[in-house]
């Protein structure tokens, strides 16, 4: 059968091209693109130049007290103001900023109230916590938010155990630590690859070894075995984060972690209680008051099961709270926070 070379090649061509859109429409989707007129946020583009992710699109309908305001027209992918915040670089209001992973983010949606003690004594809270954030992100976004011209007087930073393993196996290689503050560059910048080679990367990223992400059994492994490697980069991205604080005239710091449910069936040996007190050791304080806020809800009394099972989400490996117990969570924090101030 004789073989028509130029259907072939037609062919060819249709799949290139269903396969560039595709990727492209994908890419949109991924760089938060909206997609009316192609128009792009301005203020998320200049953020992506710092931090590897932002806040997903469907924050904006999590909220259920009140429609935060925002820094700036659309940041809620970076961050969200509890109160009154002023968007003037020159007001002078204390600020007070929270950061970390998904466990700060979903302070969001329970337990605002907990903070009215800092409302009524004339703060400005702003809640940058976005899932997946580990000490090098918090740098970036604190780097982006004190160049656009922000003070903090006292920072929250929540510090996770999977932090570990996500410095090492997600952030080491898009690391940027040559300015004044490091960065975690995107894997796909906005508008910087074809939308062919978008899909290319995303299923080496998925299939191809050396390329592919690491599963969270690998994130849980550090915790497990204690691999001092991976610890060890850890402890040097927790300890410049620290640092960024402090050269940035932040008085107030709060380091807080949280065992997981893990942790109480033995299957977690590494506790960063531990390896936070290590890393103050060699931070250059300076005028800084920094503390470290351990937060057991079994040591506090509050789990009923033997493992805490009735105060961690059923099933869920990450070990978030049931958002019952984010409310404890926020309380003893607070507790916690205002005996290191006095």
């Amino acid at each position: 059968m004789r073989i028509n070379r130029s259907l072939i090649f037609i062919n060819f061509v249709i799949v290139v091209l269903m396969l560039e859109v595709g990727g492209q429409f994908l890419l949109a989707l991924r760089s938060r693109i909206f997609l009316n007129r192609r128009a792009v946020n301005p203020i998320l583009v200049e953020y992506l130049k710092y931090v590897n992710h932002s806040r997903e699109p469907k924050t904006r309908f999590l909220y259920p007290f009140q429609k935060p305001k925002n820094l700036d027209k659309n940041s809620i992918f970076i961050a969200s103001c509890w109160g009154e915040c002023s968007t003037n670089k020159n007001n002078t209001k204390r600020r007070l900023l929270i950061q970390g992973d998904s466990w700060m983010e979903l302070l969001d949606r329970n337990v605002i109230n907990q903070f009215k003690d800092f409302f009524n004594s004339g703060y400005e809270i702003i809640n940058g916590g976005t899932t997946s954030f580990s000490p090098s992100l918090m740098e970036a976004q604190f780097g982006y938010l004190i160049q656009r011209g922000n003070n903090f007087e006292k920072v929250v930073a929540f510090v996770d155990h999977t932090d570990i393993a996500d410095e090492y196996y997600n952030y080491r290689k898009l690391l940027q630590t040559s300015g004044r503050f490091a960065k975690v560059r995107p894997i796909q910048l906005i508008r910087s690859r074809s939308g062919i080679e978008f899909i290319l990367t995303k299923l080496g990223t998925r299939f191809i070894p050396g390329m592919m992400a690491p599963t969270f059994s690998e994130i849980q492994d550090p915790i497990r075995n204690q691999n001092l490697e991976v610890i060890n980069h850890f402890k040097n991205r927790l300890r410049s984060y620290i640092q960024s604080l402090v050269d940035n005239n932040v008085k107030d710091i709060f380091l807080v972690t949280h065992p997981h449910y893990q942790h109480y069936t033995g299957e977690y040996t590494v506790n960063l209680k531990h390896i936070v007190s290590d890393v103050l050791k060699d931070v250059e304080k300076k005028f800084a008051n920094i503390s470290l806020i351990y937060i057991d809800p079994k040591a506090e009394g509050v789990c009923k099961k033997q493992f805490c099972e009735d105060y961690f989400a059923p099933g869920d490996l990450a070990s978030h709270p049931r958002g019952e117990s984010f409310r404890f969570f926020a309380k003893s924090l607070i507790n916690k926070m205002n005996t290191n101030l006095r």
